[in-house]
């Protein structure tokens, strides 16, 4: 949502600036201007006049909320508010013992305790039917309850329906006379290629995302006739924000953690200690600007952001990526979630590579990863089987479609995922699907392994509390004989360490060795 009173200080800010480049400008010149800097700032001007203006529609629809125990409910209507395309609504509660949802993943603090609590979330144009997760303090202890939110009329084909990606048509000759010289060298990804062309220029083309990104490093100029559908990235990227929580460890693979300035996630959500220390008081060296839909443009543009980089939530709310590409920030979206392969997801950190200047690191980091994974080839399977899940406040299991490179993980490992025919449904991005414990427990209960994620309930500190949430799981194999184990909480801000997993799990089923990186056995 677009705070329509941010216009005004926006101006305010681009006059402060605008003062002081006149009055350093004086300082050394006797005409006391600066016309590039007059120009530059004429032209944020009127980029965020367009945005004041940019079309917007607020409106009302009605919402009807299931799961649960039926004893919650929701305000109907809701107000929604679409803007350039993406929608945002707002949901009060019945209650105000909600603290926080979570929408595709993503966390999201309340705007309001009073009379219920009241959140903004994204959600596709109405109708769609929206799958929420919900944390509620009323019982004794806190409960993340899954929910569905059907907006309006509902029919099929509509509900099924994702946010627009990338529809635009990419330029045939995007560097009109320049010629290419070769190309990045990559083995597993396919969301994204590099190009070489003279003058040290690198062409980045996502076409999932329809977009292209030319990076120019220092000493170098972009060509004057570039395609209109090319945006330019200086590198090495300064002041980075950085709206994506996996890509942080990329730039940690890369040692250019430095580079990073700002970031849509709080301290306490960074499961990173590096990341925690940068964004204390006594460090201030990472600043959170506010979450991904509602960032604070003007810390951003007062300290000349280089680059945003989004993961595919921006979808959600892309009047956000057009207020950052109308003050001349270049929006990078990070598809690397969408690679068939974990090799592929790594692969990404080349890209981060080039943008960063650290080629060398970032090959070294990859190379180091993929070493793991060679390692493993050639062992003897172990005729081991695993599930990966966990249990939600409903009493049901949520667990990975075979397709996702959890699943993937466990097979280099030298095991057998225990649903190695649940695909996700047709049209969808999601890796997960939550499962009745009924058909959770036929699935797994002969599996020689349990792996409990930890990523969204918390770490758990025993296998007492696993059978306190999910009772029938001592009549499974895996518990009865204690081969039961849990994710720390850092493993899905750890990228660039899915070898180290693979390492982890391949000990797991062979008993071989207690000392792991990101897994640990509940007792």
């Amino acid at each position: 949502m677009i705070n329509y009173g941010l216009g005004m200080r926006l101006k305010a800010v681009l006059l402060a600036l605008s003062l002081t480049a006149a009055g350093l400008t004086a300082c050394g010149n006797a005409t006391g201007t600066d016309k590039g800097a007059e120009a530059r700032q004429e032209s944020n001007k009127e980029s965020i006049e367009k945005a004041d203006s940019a079309a917007h529609e607020i409106y009302e629809v009605n919402v009807a909320l299931e799961g649960g125990s039926g004893k919650a409910s929701v305000a109907s209507p809701a107000e929604v508010r679409t803007e350039n395309g993406g929608c945002t609504a707002v949901i009060r509660w019945s209650s105000s013992n909600y603290d926080y949802m979570v929408v595709d993943g993503e966390r999201y603090e309340p705007i309001s305790m009073d009379g219920g609590s009241t959140f903004e979330i994204p959600i596709p144009k109405p109708p769609c039917r929206v799958e929420v997760q919900a944390d509620t303090t009323a019982m004794s202890t806190p409960h993340l309850i899954d929910y569905t939110l059907i907006f309006g009329e509902e029919s099929a084909s509509e509900a099924s329906e994702a946010p627009a990606e990338g529809a635009r048509e990419l330029s045939a000759d995007p560097l009109p006379g320049l010629a290419k010289t070769g190309s990045l060298d990559l083995a597993f990804a396919e969301q994204f290629s590099a190009d070489y062309y003279e003058g040290d220029l690198v062409l980045v083309t996502i076409p999932g995302d329809s977009s292209r990104f030319l990076l120019v490093p220092e000493g170098s100029e972009a060509p004057e006739n570039l395609a209109a559908d090319v945006s330019v990235i200086k590198t090495p990227a300064e002041n980075v924000y950085m709206a994506s929580s996996s890509d942080m460890d990329f730039y940690a693979a890369c040692k250019a953690l430095p580079d990073v300035r700002f970031t849509s996630f709080k301290g306490t959500d960074w499961a990173r200690p590096e990341v925690k220390e940068a964004m204390t008081a006594a460090s201030n060296s990472i600043l959170y600007v506010g979450k991904y839909s509602a960032p604070d443009y003007e810390t951003i543009l007062a300290e000349g952001c280089g680059l945003a980089i989004e993961n595919t939530m921006i979808y959600h709310a892309p009047e956000v990526r057009e207020m950052l590409a109308s003050f001349g920030i270049p929006v990078l979206v990070d598809r690397s979630s969408y690679e068939t392969t974990p090799e592929g997801r790594m692969e990404w950190v080349k890209l981060y590579g080039l943008i960063t200047g650290h080629t060398a690191e970032a090959e070294e980091a990859f190379a180091g990863q993929l070493a793991k994974f060679e390692s493993l080839k050639g062992l003897e399977e172990t005729g081991k089987t695993a599930a990966f899940f966990y249990i939600n406040t409903n009493g049901a299991a949520v667990v990975r479609t075979a397709d996702d490179y959890i699943p993937a993980l466990i097979e280099k490992a030298g095991g057998t995922y225990a649903f190695k025919d649940l695909t996700r449904g047709a049209g969808s991005h999601s890796a997960t699907t939550t499962m009745e414990i009924e058909a959770f427990y036929a699935g797994a209960r002969e599996a020689d392994y349990f792996i409990y994620s930890s990523d969204i309930p918390g770490e758990l500190a025993g296998l007492p509390e696993l059978l306190e949430k999910c009772p029938v799981l001592a009549d499974c194999r895996a518990v009865r004989e204690g081969h039961v184990f849990a994710t720390t909480g850092n493993l899905f801000q750890s990228v660039m360490e899915m070898g180290d997993f693979v390492t982890d799990v391949r000990c797991m089923l062979t008993e071989e060795d207690p000392d792991m990186t990101f897994l640990y056995r509940l007792e």
